[in-house]
């Protein structure tokens, strides 16, 4: 069984969106629902540990999910848990993901969520029809074995606003040699999100990133920095050797760049 926890801000949101999906599901589930709507919680972490904290299901994974998703198919839960229950030493599993590419060390995004309206792919498809190996997942829907997460809680001092929490723990039960994969699950995502593959090293998955992305990341690149050279993101790779700041302008010195070829 599983525990599904989501933040959410705006309650016709979620209703037409991650709980419409849910609806129609046969598995059994427990849903804790976070409201957000006048900001109590300052960060994503604080609140999914709150969420989590509230369970009272002896579940054997929990499924995080931003409030503007949609389950695709009845029959996505029990195939989710059918691919959870087969993954050795599992830490932390998703629908998108981000790892070191076969060519050069660039950035390979492996996804099969569909963005927007009309939607639109990102990434590139999952063709084995199997878990994927990745460093990093992204936060829009991923899932956590319970036995893990009760000893391992979303690093609130590190993430102290909304992006990059699973990040985070992707690279930290990584470092515990636990498993982090990419599920090869379907999954509809209001929000939009750049279309195609992610061959370049600065193709980003989650569009134009704002102040507070690059807070965390400046964290969590120096938490990781002993361990991981290169962190792979679906929003592009970052060197934990070099600051922030020396990386934002070569991303933006790229931008400019194609921008004149247009």
């Amino acid at each position: 069984m599983l525990a599904i926890v989501s933040v959410y801000n705006d309650g016709k949101v979620v209703k037409n969106w991650l709980l419409r999906g849910l609806e129609s599901q046969k598995a059994d589930y427990e849903l804790v629902l976070v409201d957000n709507t006048e900001g109590k919680f300052a960060s994503a972490a604080e609140a999914l540990n709150h969420g989590a904290a509230q369970i009272k299901s002896g579940c054997g994974h929990l499924m995080f999910a931003h409030q503007d998703v949609r389950l695709p198919a009845p029959g996505w839960l029990d195939e989710a848990e059918s691919y959870l229950e087969s993954l050795p030493a599992l830490g932390i599993a998703g629908v998108a993901g981000a790892r070191e590419g076969p060519e050069n060390g660039g950035l390979e995004i492996l996804s099969n969520v569909e963005h927007g309206d009309p939607p639109r792919r990102a990434g590139d498809r999952l063709r084995s029809g199997r878990p994927e190996r990745v460093q990093t997942l992204d936060e829009c829907l991923f899932f956590i074995p319970a036995a893990v997460f009760s000893h391992l809680r979303f690093d609130a001092d590190t993430c102290k606003g909304w992006h990059l929490y699973a990040v985070d723990y992707s690279l930290t039960v990584g470092e515990l040699g636990l498993g982090c994969y990419v599920l090869p699950l379907s999954l509809r995502h209001r929000s939009t999100g750049l279309v195609g593959g992610a061959r370049g090293r600065l193709a980003p998955f989650c569009g134009p990133l704002p102040e507070g992305y690059y807070r965390t990341l400046a964290g969590v690149l120096k938490k990781h920095e002993r361990s991981r050279p290169t962190v792979f993101t679906t929003c592009g790779s970052w060197k934990t050797s070099r600051p922030i700041r020396y990386q934002r302008a070569a991303l933006a010195a790229r931008g400019l760049k194609r921008l004149l070829r247009k």
